[in-house]
């Protein structure tokens, strides 16, 4: 799509800003944060301004050195404003491919990232109230595609970490069941120490597991023990189960059960009544699911 933007003189040199090159550039930029997008995602993009407040200063100086150099004629001011609004408008677009993707020098090197982008095309929201959201490349060759989040094998959990303060110490942000809510948890930090204008990661819906939203929070299940589940042991080398939980210094025992599953489910239950949305419970394994279906709910309460 062909897209014009246009920008008038007064945009780039706001009432009651100082008159400034500076002041420029820094309009200049929040225009290149909102327009960058449409170029990245293919936009034939078209940008047009005024420039009648930066004829007018030009105009102005040479009236008043007249007796020292020579006046400049009005097309030469237009054409002077020209060129240097071009150039900022140039620059800050550059500057906003690095700040967006990452350190690619030039276009070709940030056309070659795009065709190497997974094979997706890039489709970033883009407003005109210039508070633009503003991205991390995906991450490759890592553990997890996003910034600040690594996947931990032996726990099965995705920990996030990001830099606090100037010195850029990292912090534990925690551990996470699936790889999309520590992304989401991360972006959450990030807003909240570093404003809304911050870089964040741009969430993949794919990566959100089934029980996503489900905030309950499981043991890891257990190795080289009688039993997989945590608080539930074997009977000695009989086919019972025994529940217990630890409460402070104490340990309660719970009961004891025909089937492993109950047994943690009896764990489960207590884990529930006793530190309410802090529990950590056991999470039953597929095979046990199954028979847990299976069972009538009758006598699956009369086991309990």
């Amino acid at each position: 799509m062909r897209i014009v933007a246009a920008l008038g003189g007064n945009a780039l040199l706001k009432r009651g800003e100082p008159m400034t090159a500076a002041s420029q550039r820094a309009n200049v930029k929040i225009a290149a944060r909102a327009l960058a997008p449409l170029i990245h995602d293919g936009h034939q993009l078209i940008i047009t301004h005024g420039n009648g407040p930066q004829v007018g200063f030009i105009l102005r100086r040479s009236e008043l050195a007249k007796d020292i150099l020579h006046e400049v004629p009005l097309d030469y001011c237009g054409a002077d404003t020209q060129g240097a609004i071009g150039y900022m408008f140039q620059k800050s677009l550059h500057n906003e491919f690095h700040t967006i993707y990452g350190d690619n020098s030039t276009i070709e090197d940030f056309q070659d990232f795009l065709r190497g982008y997974e094979g997706n095309t890039l489709n970033l929201n883009y407003c005109t109230s210039f508070n633009m959201e503003k991205y991390f490349p995906y991450k490759k060759n890592s553990s997890s595609k996003y910034k600040y989040v690594i996947y931990l094998k032996n726990q099965n959990k995705w920990q996030v970490r990001i830099p606090i303060g100037k010195k850029q110490r990292f912090q534990n942000i925690g551990r996470f069941n699936c790889e999309y809510e520590a992304a989401e948890a991360c972006n959450k930090k990030l807003i909240e120490l570093n404003g809304e204008n911050v870089t964040i990661n741009k969430l993949d819906e794919k990566d959100k597991s089934l029980d996503y939203g489900d905030k309950k929070k499981f043991h890891k299940n257990k190795e080289n023990s009688s039993s997989i589940y945590f608080g539930v042991n074997k009977v000695g080398n009989s086919n019972r189960w025994l529940a217990r939980i630890r409460y402070g210094n104490k340990r309660i025992n719970l009961g004891v059960s025909e089937t492993e599953w109950i047994a943690a489910e009896l764990y489960n239950q207590k884990a529930f009544e006793l530190f309410k949305d802090d529990a950590v419970i056991n999470k039953l394994s597929d095979e046990h699911i199954q028979e847990k279906l299976v069972l009538s709910k009758s006598q699956y309460f009369q086991s309990l």
